[in-house]
């Protein structure tokens, strides 16, 4: 059986070659999505937490962090399988509330953006893709990159 025609990526054929003694992905991959390094990254002034907390305020702000703001009300909301789906819930005033009580202490640079695309990859797993939950979700996260 002959097996089915691969489309080709955009950009070009998937056959180019990668300059020598790099691999493609190396190649393809913008320098912005490489993380930094722990210690290439300067402590803000007022320390990690203070910065954090200024930055989870930030994005409360928004116009479209209404729905991430507070947990979700499963029972007031009639969404009898949403601890069912979301197994570690998350919202902006919980990360807010654990900035200022100290428990991302030396964990902030890992913990606290981790929570922060939980809240918004929990509204993406439990709403339907093309939902306005979901769409706010994508766009807060979006925002949570490009501040982070």
């Amino acid at each position: 059986a002959k097996k089915p025609a691969v489309p080709e990526a955009k950009g070009g054929s998937s056959k180019e070659a990668a300059p020598e003694g790099k691999s493609k992905a190396a190649v393809e991959t913008p320098r912005s999505h490489h993380k930094k390094k722990e210690e290439d990254v300067a402590e803000p002034e007022g320390g990690w937490d203070a910065a954090c907390l200024a930055m989870v305020k930030k994005v409360a702000r928004l116009k479209d962090a209404w729905p991430f703001v507070e947990p979700v009300d499963a029972e007031a909301l009639k969404l009898k399988d949403y601890h069912k789906v979301i197994k570690k819930p998350m919202d902006l005033g919980t990360i807010q509330e654990k900035l200022e009580g100290g428990v991302y202490k030396g964990k902030v640079s890992t913990q606290f953006p981790a929570d922060c695309r939980l809240v918004f990859q929990n509204a993406m797993t439990y709403n339907d893709e093309g939902d306005d939950i979901y769409e706010l979700a994508e766009k807060m996260l979006d925002k949570f990159e490009e501040y982070w």
